[in-house]
This record gives structure tokens, C-alpha cells and sequence, in this order.
């Protein structure tokens, strides 16, 4: 009777800890916003003026590139929690710093290094089927 106990306390234990685990070696979820941007901004390189004109490549000059980059920690995925980064005033400072009209061309790439850490992924996907070949093993 106590060898069973044990072990359905055993996996309630390994399940909890396979659940908040595995979420976390899949990333959290992040949404990029830029609602109060003055200026056009596109993720082509044409953008439409302040008088609805089509302007594209032969039409302008590009004044300079940037990028820049932020960190947001998330949780993990299996439990819904928002996480948002609105970058408007960063494009505005940009725009206004150089004189520009508009931005072309914007590229927003995420980098998710739970994805990438052998720990994670060996923790998720071996460490639990280890846990019940031992736990349960006769």
C-alpha cells in the first residue's frame, strides 16, 4: 500500500513538473505593436505619403539604416499570458533624429533561446520518460 502511494504521489509530482517544464523550453509569446507612429512606416520598400501617393524605390532616398534591440521575458506558453512591446516611439525618435520621411523595409525578428538550450530540450523530452522508466521500473 505504501510502495503504490508513493508512487501516485510520485507522478502527480512528475507530471506538475513536466507541465511547467516543457512550457517553458517552447517560449513565450510576444506581440510587437506601432499604433502611434507619425510617419509610414512598411515592410516593403514603397510606402504611402501624407497624400496617399504610392512612392516606391525611384522615388526617394534612403537616408540610413538601423536596427535596434529589446528584451521581454515571457512565461511559458502552456499558460496564456500577454506580452506586448509597443516600439512607436522608437520609430518616431528615428525618423525625427535623421530627417527621414518614412521607414522601409522594417524587419521584426524574434529570438527564442529556450528553443536552443540543450538543457531545456533534454529536460523536456528525456528527463520525464527517464522519471517513469525509473519510477515505475520493477
Amino acid at each position: 500500500m505504501k510502495t503504490s502511494s508513493y508512487k501516485a504521489v510520485s507522478l502527480i509530482v512528475l507530471l506538475h513538473t513536466v507541465v511547467l517544464i516543457s512550457g517553458c523550453s517552447v517560449g513565450a509569446k510576444i506581440a510587437v505593436s506601432a499604433f502611434d507612429v507619425q510617419y509610414p512606416v512598411s515592410q516593403t520598400s514603397s510606402f504611402y505619403d501624407s497624400q496617399n501617393q504610392l512612392k516606391t524605390e525611384a522615388d526617394y532616398e534612403p537616408v540610413k539604416d538601423f536596427n535596434f534591440t529589446f528584451t521581454k521575458w515571457g512565461v511559458s506558453s502552456m499558460i496564456e499570458i500577454r506580452n506586448s512591446e509597443d516600439i512607436s516611439n522608437r520609430l518616431n525618435n528615428i525618423i525625427e533624429k535623421n530627417g527621414g520621411d518614412a521607414i522601409v523595409d522594417l524587419q521584426i525578428s524574434v529570438n527564442n533561446p529556450a528553443g536552443k538550450n540543450g538543457l531545456l530540450w533534454f529536460t523536456k523530452r528525456l528527463l520525464p520518460q527517464l522519471l517513469c522508466f525509473l519510477l515505475f521500473w520493477q
